[in-house]
C-alpha cells in the first residue's frame, strides 16, 4: 500500500491505490455475522471516509480548510485527554 500515514491513527493522509478488504465466511456462519464482520473491516480500512472525501472535487483552498479543521480537532482531543489525566 503506497501512501503516507498519520501518526494519530490508521487514516492515510493521502492514498493512491486500491483497498482490498476480505472476509472469509465459515460454512455454518450466518450471513448477518459475515456482513457485520465485512462492514467492520471496511470501516477499519478507512474506505468509507475516503469515498466521502472523494465524492466531490476539492479545491486547494478546501483542502487547506479541511486539514486545518482536522488539526484543530486533533489538538482539542489531545488537550482534553491531557486534562482528564490530571484528575
Amino acid at each position: 500500500m503506497s501512501g503516507m500515514f498519520s501518526l494519530f491513527g490508521r487514516m492515510p493522509l493521502f492514498f493512491k491505490g486500491t483497498y482490498n478488504t476480505e472476509v472469509v465466511v465459515g460454512e455454518s456462519e450466518p450471513a448477518e455475522s459475515a456482513i457485520r464482520r465485512f462492514r467492520r473491516a471496511v470501516m477499519q480500512a478507512g474506505v468509507i471516509p475516503e469515498v466521502r472525501r472523494r465524492r466531490y472535487f476539492e479545491t486547494p483552498q478546501d483542502i487547506k480548510k479541511r486539514k486545518e479543521a482536522n488539526k484543530h480537532a486533533r489538538n482539542r482531543r489531545a488537550r482534553q485527554q491531557r486534562q482528564n489525566k490530571g484528575f
